[in-house]
């Protein structure tokens, strides 16, 4: 559900400043920059949103994949 996606950005963010990584965050809104991610995922049709469930599209799964592992180094998560 959107709210466990949230959560996890929210995780994630933290495992940045853990690694001391620094993150932009829109407006210093991190709500906001969660809107923000996920509206240029869809625009690249990286992910279907239906109703309040947002999922892959099975076939750019190859790209996301490739899109959290080129940020998986900068963070301590």
């Amino acid at each position: 559900a959107r709210e466990d996606l949230i959560a996890a950005f929210k995780a994630q963010l933290e495992g940045f400043k853990g690694a001391r990584t620094r993150a932009y965050i829109p407006r210093k809104d991190v709500d906001y920059a969660f809107e923000m991610a996920l509206r240029h995922l869809d625009e690249r049709h990286l992910v279907v949103q239906k109703d309040d469930r947002i999922s892959i599209d099975p076939s750019e799964e190859t790209a996301l994949r490739f899109y959290a592992n080129s940020l998986s180094h900068l963070s301590t998560q």
